[in-house]
């Protein structure tokens, strides 16, 4: 029973993030980070910056990467959009382009 329960505490201590709202609290290592890989994951995509260490020393920074809007197709409202002939005359008098 002191077995499982020892399981159960390192489990818990795991699962405790390990960033507070004042910054990184410590770098997790490298062996932590393969193991938990897909949590720590999680954490980077919710916004969380999370320090790699490697012999203690900070090694690598896991983050999210920035969103990336789709790029723009041109001709998507080609059969959506009709511009008469009267678009392309010149203004009437009296208008101005900052008018």
């Amino acid at each position: 029973m002191k077995c499982q329960q020892r399981r159960l505490v390192r489990l818990v201590v795991a699962l405790v993030p390990r960033v507070s709202h004042c910054g990184p609290v410590k770098p997790i290592t490298v062996s932590e980070a393969k193991t938990h890989l897909s949590r720590l994951l999680e954490r980077a995509n919710a916004g969380q910056e999370i320090i790699i260490s490697k012999r203690g020393q900070p090694y690598a920074r896991l983050v999210a990467l920035p969103v990336r809007r789709p790029k723009r197709e041109s001709g998507t409202l080609k059969d959506f959009v009709k511009l008469g002939g009267a678009f392309f005359e010149s203004l009437p008098p009296g208008w101005t382009s900052e008018t």
